[in-house]
């Protein structure tokens, strides 16, 4: 058992129980001020329950709901239940709600049972808050009754003790009781209201009122005053509140007397008004205390006038509040009142208080066993009404609510239709006229006609017109009482069209007359005494919606209008003889017209399926909520223009009184929100505060569920939305609410709706939320200019490999012209000087001739293997080409083997493959070559090796032999040893040489691989 806390609450039900039965009620009457219209809320609509506990608006709009049995979010068409999930650490932290704020980061935080839980928008889920208190046990530490935010948007939560959130550092920190402090805080917290003049908070305990300074920290009550506040002295435990002003309104312990606090001028003022066993007070806008009680009805005082009023809380019809025991009072951004009970929400609407509901409480008992059915209206007093019924004549008093019957002794009880005539009241009964003074009561003449007399008209003159369902029209002469009898006849053109009548227009000296079954409708010239006919959709004559006319009605610009079964209204231009349809479509709530009553400038129209109202000047259409719902599309002439400029429509055993005066139409157009956000049918959070939608090319499906804030889910309001950048044109949805779109690419968008407020006008672009679609990496402007600089690379490359290969092409050209000039040029030039000398010489000296012919011999041999050798080094690869090795064992054995020199060849096949740039092979083949010379010429060797190996990333030419060497100190006079070391240093290459007397020479030239090759 948790006693302690429930103790409270139980004594203070207890003492307003025996209090209130101790005074005497107050007595109300039924007035015409109590009878208020109110929308209701209600599990039927979708509410997780009726309990309700507390209301809230969001930035955004939406309304969020505390009840019972979990936590809704209303969008204005539809809830979304929040409830707790044992297996789900971020869902609600438990079902019953006690209190709601939004932090200034647009959270909703949720007082509940079990702790604090602080909605995340950006990420959908529940932050779960847990308190703590050294002396309770958890489940009473985390019972919550109240929170409060203040100008810091620090959170305060109050239930058994005092904590604050600081939302800065998410740090908790918590207000302890202690008894040797007297500024300490008391436990048990069961109002908690934040002061934003004096930068604190007013709560009650169980041992009074006190008051917390936020800036210092300081807690100010009874035993702690030292601002000296009289409110201490008084005050007690119960009910307090703010209100605009900043008034703080309590109750005063001694007397009960509601009573308010100025602070600033540190006074209290008594009202007078004694209050019993109050659950809490609130202040409205006008600030009127609204005093919610344990048990007595719920009731509004008003300081300025010191007036009580409950009967606002009065039932009496459908529309009226949920219950007269109301829980709190909650007034959203729009000015309307959501009051809260244990049966929903009834909400308060100043806009729509220019109808009142009456509704005749008669039971099948009284009369018989079919319920009451109200079948005509009529009015001749400002206050009273006629009413003709299945089961009989009554009399309504629209003031204080009463009515009687009235005996007529009529044959039948069911009163098919009235007429007003000054004091006399004409009513229809199957084949009667009956009239009847109504100031007597007493029926004072009846005329016979055929059956079934389904409407009576009056027109200026004072004749009566009569129409039958199947029986044509009857004129009833005021002044000799005459009866004239039209009806339809095959010998006469001008006749009626048909006998079987529906309405009738009394208009000067022309009396118009509606048809059934698809005739149309005719004008009777009384002057002339002839019948004109006319049908709305002459080509369709047959079409017997257009032709069925229920109702004709003038309006105030010359037009006529024209309510049919089952084509809407058809609106008439006498002059032109055009028509205009307006039917669904345009915004009618049905096509079956049971009334078109004009209020002198606009005309109020009531359908099967409820009311309608048309701008005269814009035809716009207006839906009207007032459940004014017939059963079926049978035609009931439900309408009448009554006195004071007042309208009246009834359906079944209800009426509405219209004040056209009083109604104000919304021009407004609707606030929007995101109601939810899928991508491939996952919810994502996303709020109408947010900039930005960014998206993945693979989250290209995607879907917009949207709504506009209003306080009836029934109300529907046109929709069009548009992805601009994808959508060519806007979309018209209808009363559709939602938007999906696949297989988006990638790119900027923006995602707009707009919609229709209640003259059927659109909106701009009511909301627009920027989407923005990530390309794949290969649609990207990123990767496309990667791929050009890429391409461009690439032919870059491909045309400097090109000049490259050119240039290359050309020095080697240029070197071989070069070679062939210098070795082949000159060798040439002497075989010629040679073979002129031998020329001269072959008479005269043949010794000369010789000599020239052998140098002849010589150079031309030279001239061979300089043009083998540039043809080897230029045909590299070429098949039967010579190898490396094969060139030089060739070049050895004839030079070195008549020497009897043993020459060893170690050449290496990769070197030979990477061997392959023009300009290094001659090279190292005249190196080899040279050193051959050499070792032929002077070294006296006997041995000799040749090695070309790939060590380190370079190319290895050693070359030794077993001579008889030389000192490198020695000058010598030769150019063989400076051609090979020239020849290596320009292939970068370096050129060591080793040589010793009796010890041989070596020579190694070590060249870098990058400069041998072309790969």
């Amino acid at each position: 058992m948790h006693f302690p806390l429930v103790q409270p609450f139980f004594l203070r039900f207890l003492t307003a129980c025996i209090c209130i039965s101790l005074i005497p009620m107050e007595k109300t009457c039924l007035a015409q001020a109590s009878n208020y219209n109110f929308e209701h809320l209600t599990t039927d609509h979708g509410l997780a329950s009726n309990k309700v506990e507390a209301v809230l608006q969001d930035r955004e709009g939406f309304y969020w709901i505390a009840t019972q049995n979990g936590l809704n979010r209303f969008d204005g068409t539809s809830f979304k239940i929040y409830r707790h999930d044992s297996v789900d650490s971020t869902s609600l932290t438990h079902n019953y709600c006690t209190a709601l704020l939004e932090g200034k980061n647009g959270d909703i935080w949720v007082g509940t049972y079990n702790g604090v839980s602080r909605f995340i928008k950006n990420k959908g889920c529940f932050q779960p808050i847990f308190l703590h208190h050294p002396s309770n046990n958890f489940e009473i530490t985390n019972r919550i009754y109240h929170l409060a935010v203040d100008r810091d948007g620090n959170i305060w939560i109050a239930g058994n003790g005092l904590w604050k959130y600081v939302v800065e550092n998410d740090s908790i920190i918590l207000f302890e009781k202690n008894i040797r402090d007297t500024t300490a805080v008391y436990s048990v917290i069961t109002q908690l209201v934040y002061d934003p003049m004096n930068k604190g908070l007013w709560f009650s305990t169980g041992d009074g009122l006190a008051f917390i300074s936020v800036a210092r920290s300081q807690f100010y009550h009874k035993k702690n005053n030292p601002m000296q506040w009289k409110v201490f002295d008084y005050a007690g435990d119960a009910a307090m509140t703010l209100d605009n002003k900043n008034r703080f309104w309590f109750i005063d312990e001694p007397t009960h007397l509601l009573c308010y606090f100025e602070i600033d001028k540190n006074q209290i003022t008594r009202t007078g008004k004694v209050s019993y066993g109050i659950h809490h007070i609130g202040a409205d806008d006008h600030n009127r205390i609204w005093i919610f009680n344990w048990v007595a009805k719920t009731e509004i005082f008003d300081p300025e006038t010191g007036t009580t009023d409950t009967t606002f809380f009065s039932i009496h019809h459908k529309n009226s509040i949920l219950s007269e025991k109301a829980r709190l009072l909650y007034i959203d951004k729009q000015n309307n009142y959501w009051i809260a009970s244990g049966n929903g929400i009834s909400i308060y609407k100043e806009g729509n208080q220019y109808y009142k509901l009456h509704t005749l409480p008669v039971k099948e008992k009284d009369f018989q066993k079919e319920p009451l059915r109200i079948n005509a209206l009529a009015q001749n007093e400002p206050e009273i009404l006629w009413i003709a019924t299945n089961l009989g004549l009554f009399k309504y008093n629209l003031t204080s609510g009463s009515f009687k019957h009235i005996n007529v002794n009529a044959p039948t009880l069911n009163i098919s239709s009235f007429c007003v005539d000054g004091d006399r009241l004409w009513m229809g009964i199957y084949d009667q006229l009956w009239g009847m003074d109504t100031r007597s009561e007493r029926i004072v003449k009846k005329i016979y006609l055929t059956p079934r007399i389904v409407f009576i008209r009056k027109s200026s003159n004072g004749d009566l017109w009569a129409g039958l369902w199947t029986g044509g029209l009857y004129r009833i002469r005021s002044k000799n009482n005459e009866i004239t009898h039209f009806q339809k006849t095959d010998t006469e053109p001008t006749a009626l069209k048909s006998n079987n009548l529906i309405t009738g227009l009394a208009a000067n000296d022309v009396f118009w007359i509606g048809y059934n079954s698809g005739f149309g409708f005719s004008k009777y010239s009384i002057s002339s005494n002839t019948f004109t006919h006319y049908h709305p959709q002459e080509k369709e004559l047959f079409n017997s919606n257009a032709g069925t006319i229920n109702v004709i009605t003038m309006g105030s610009d010359g037009y006529m209008w024209l309510g049919t079964r089952g084509s809407g209204i058809f609106r008439y231009d006498p002059t032109m003889g055009s028509y205009e349809n307006y039917q669904q479509q345009q915004g009618l709530n049905s096509n079956y017209i049971n009334s078109i009553i004009s209020d002198g400038i606009n005309l109020w129209i009531s359908t099967a399926d409820g009311m309608n109202y048309i701008n005269s000047e814009n035809q716009s259409i207006r839906q009207l909520n007032m459940d004014l719902v017939f059963p079926d599309n049978d035609y009931a002439a439900n309408g009448i223009q009554g006195l004071n400029d007042k309208l009246y429509f009834f359906c079944k055993n209800e009426f509405v009184e219209i004040n056209p005066l009083a109604y104000k139409p919304d021009q407004q157009f609707p606030r929007l929100v995101i109601s939810s956000f899928k991508i491939f049918d996952t919810e994502v959070p996303v709020t109408t505060q947010l900039r930005t939608i960014n998206l993945s090319y693979r989250e290209n499906f995607f879907s917009f569920e949207y709504s506009t804030v209003k306080t009836n889910p029934l109300k529907e309001v046109n929709y069009a939305f548009m992805l601009e950048g994808f959508d060519k044109n806007w979309n018209l949805a209808g009363h559709q609410q939602n938007a999906s779109y696949t297989n988006v690419p990638g790119g900027h968008y923006r995602f707009m709706i707009k919609a229709t407020n209640s003259e059927g006008q659109w909106s701009d672009a009511l909301l627009s939320i920027p989407v923005i679609i990530r390309p794949p990496f290969w649609r990207t402007w990123w990767f496309a200019v990667l791929c050009v600089g890429f391409i461009a690379g690439s032919i870059y490359m491909i045309y400097w490999y090109r000049i490259r290969q050119i240039r290359r092409i050309y020095s080697i050209k240029s070197k071989i012209s070069q070679d062939l000039h210098d070795e082949v040029g000159s060798t040439l030039s002497s075989i010629h000087v040679h073979s002129t000398v031998a020329s001269k010489a072959l008479d005269k000296n043949i010794e000369i001739t010789k000599k020239a012919l052998n140098h002849i011999h010589q150079n031309s041999r030279l001239v061979m293997d300089n043009m083998s050798d540039i043809v080897w080094a230029i045909n590299r690869g070429r098949a039967g080409e010579s190898t490396l090795e094969d060139k030089l064992k060739n070049y050895g054995y004839e030079l070195l083997t008549p020497l009897n020199i043993n020459v060893m060849y170690d050449i290496d096949t990769d070197a030979e493959k990477i061997l392959n740039h023009f300009e290094a092979r001659k090279n190292i083949l005249l190196i080899v070559k040279e050193a051959m010379n050499n070792i032929a010429k002077y070294s006296k060797a006997t041995e000799a090796t040749v090695r070309v190996e790939i060590m380190k990333k370079h190319l290895l030419l050693r070359i030794n032999d077993n001579g008889i060497g030389f000192s490198m100190t020695t000058k010598r006079n030769g150019n063989g040893l400076f051609n090979m070391q020239h020849r290596t240093e320009t292939l970068g290459g370096k050129f060591v040489l080793r040589s010793e007397e009796n010890k041989g020479t070596s020579l190694t030239c070590s060249i870098p691989i990058a400069n041998i090759s072309n790969m």
